[in-house]
């Protein structure tokens, strides 16, 4: 017996899958080859006795952020391979406590006005997630010697809550609004590496909890404003 079935998606499939591990792979290899070179210069300093503790320990700093990006990297992909189907565990969030949170761990804090958030209903990992892509986004694309400057607020609309972050950075052109919510999408001309998932993880992450996210200019035509809408907390 002859069977005949068309092999256009499963191939579809595996040419996604092998950009994707293109992409895993070169965006992972950048930050562990710059971790190595970090390290062999702390351990060739530890061996000198006459070496300057202070520069020991910018070098285990450095490595220390660079561990935390590949954490944060990796805890991406992880999401990225799970939120779709995974079933959400549904609690009154606090949102607010949890930009605190993001804002602490990526010692950020400074850079960070925390305005009245009214608290949402969702899954608390998958919403921390959000957070830290959109807040982390919004410190990293500033140009160089900006110092970042992030708001984040909200107020309840009904049955949700918009929640807004506002950033002063290098924005994202109108024709690529849509575009950078793609997986593997990135605005051109940044230079700041990354693996492209992150809104596209928040799109999913914010469709799954049956709300909506936007963006545009920041106040003035300065930086980039995204707005969140999720279900208000009971």
């Amino acid at each position: 017996v002859l069977v005949l079935r068309d092999v256009t998606a499963e191939r579809d499939q595996v040419d996604a899958l092998a950009a994707f591990a293109g992409v895993v792979a070169h965006d992972l290899r950048g930050p562990i080859a710059t971790m190595v070179g970090w390290s062999e210069t702390a351990l060739d300093l530890l061996l000198d006795a006459s070496a300057d503790p202070v520069e020991v320990a910018a070098l285990v700093s450095r490595l220390h952020h660079g561990a935390q990006r590949l954490d944060r990297m990796v805890a991406n992909l992880l999401l990225h391979a799970t939120c779709r189907d995974r079933t959400l565990r549904t609690v009154p969030v606090d949102l607010g406590a949890v930009v605190e949170e993001v804002a602490e761990a990526r010692d950020v804090r400074r850079w960070v006005e925390l305005r009245e958030v009214p608290k949402v209903s969702g899954d608390a990992s998958m919403l921390q997630h959000l957070m830290d892509n959109l807040v982390g986004n919004a410190v990293k694309f500033v140009a160089a010697g900006v110092e970042p400057r992030v708001v984040v607020e909200g107020r309840a609309e009904g049955p949700d809550v918009a929640v807004c972050v506002t950033d002063n950075g290098i924005g994202i052109p109108v024709g690529m609004r849509e575009q950078v919510f793609q997986r593997f999408e990135q605005v051109p001309g940044t230079g700041l590496g990354g693996t492209g998932m992150g809104l596209s993880i928040c799109r999913t992450i914010v469709r799954r909890h049956g709300g909506t996210i936007q963006v545009a200019d920041g106040p003035g035509g300065v930086g980039t404003r995204f707005t969140v809408r999720l279900p208000a907390a009971a």
